[in-house]
């Protein structure tokens, strides 16, 4: 895994076929089903390691590797090998190329990986109630010492056997469009791409949602088939977007979730030494790539300007109010169960 420094160095293009990708995802499927045969071990469990064993950790990203927001993964390797002395390894397994976005919260469920550094949009369907990251008015600082983040790893373990690491708010998501758009109800009928985290807001505009992987964005706004892309404010220059959309649209809207999840059988396996190693790991990736995401995000702005996107500035009050309230509308009308403690725990008073 390369480094998170590097990760402005665009010197590789990891783009792969879909049908590569499912294959990779099924071989090593196979491969993790061989190995946990052959352990001896049938429940999976095993007993609780001494913390001066070596340990290694696999885990993939749903972006690749020289993509911002896969910038966390590197951040993390460096720092757990670091402050382990070595004793701690991570094994970068790949991106959407080895298994793709949508289905990497399943293979950290099946613990075809450890861990993951993904969306909690592309794992909804698993656990819907993951999403409020996205929507969260609270620092991460915050939802990790009023216990937001503890029910919802709660929900994790039940849901996803997954046990929830860590996560960055960076950035804010905004909308690309393809052709001029002048007021809000310009957006009315658009096409707009969206992975299933954006969908109540471009529905609350009187738009159409698409959802798509990140690979088929570009084509799709290409060849017309979207008019434009629900995306983070930072990592369009990593899709080459800059290529086919000509407008940004202001104000930029709620935060970006970049999350780590880890299988939660793996982090049973874990010492308890350990488990508190990655979670102090955790909350100083947490408090130190947004700055780093940061001057990314300056710096790209730059280049889009130079590449000739126009900013487009919508009444702010007005469209941040459709953001906020489609969010939340959703949360309380698809979460019967646990909607209304995590606005309670994700919103300011």
């Amino acid at each position: 895994m390369a480094s998170y420094e590097r990760i402005y160095q665009r010197k590789r293009c990891l783009k792969m076929s879909s049908k590569k990708s499912i294959i990779s995802f099924i071989s090593l499927l196979a491969m993790t089903s061989l190995i946990s045969a052959c352990s001896g071990n049938p429940s999976g469990t095993g007993s609780t390691p001494s913390s001066e064993k070596s340990v290694v950790l696999k885990g993939v990203t749903a972006w690749e590797e020289n993509n911002i927001h896969s910038a966390g993964f590197g951040m993390f390797q460096k720092k757990i090998e670091e402050q382990s002395n070595g004793r701690i390894k991570v094994q970068y397994a790949g991106g959407p190329e080895s298994i793709p976005a949508f289905n990497q919260g399943d293979a950290v469920r099946t613990g075809v990986v450890d861990f993951s550094v993904l969306s909690t949009a592309y794992y909804q369907n698993q656990v819907p109630e993951a999403v409020v990251t996205n929507y969260s008015e609270l620092s991460v600082e915050e939802e990790w010492k009023n216990g937001s983040m503890a029910f919802l790893n709660e929900i994790h373990n039940k849901k996803l056997n997954a046990q929830f690491i860590g996560r960055s708010s960076g950035m804010s998501y905004s909308l690309y469009t393809k052709k001029p758009i002048t007021s809000i109800d310009d957006l009315k009928g658009k096409r707009f791409r969206t992975s299933p985290v954006y969908v109540p807001f471009i529905k609350a505009l009187g738009a159409e949602a698409v959802i798509m992987p990140a690979g088929e964005i570009y084509t799709a706004i290409e060849r017309g088939v979207i008019d434009g892309v629900a995306w983070p404010k930072g990592g369009v220059t990593d899709l080459g977007l800059q290529k086919q959309i000509k407008y940004q649209i202001s104000p930029s809207y709620w935060k970006v979730d970049t999350s780590m999840i880890m299988n939660l059988d793996r982090w049973k396996q874990l010492s308890k030494e350990d488990q508190d190693l990655i979670n102090k790991v955790a909350r100083e990736v947490e408090k130190e790539l947004p700055l780093f995401i940061e001057k990314f995000i300056e710096d790209e702005q730059k280049k889009l300007k130079e590449a000739g996107i126009q900013e487009v500035k919508l009444p702010e009050e007005e469209y941040l109010k459709i953001a906020n309230d489609s969010a939340w509308k959703w949360v309380e009308t698809n979460l019967p169960e646990n909607g209304k403690k995590l606005e309670e725990l994700f919103r300011k008073k």
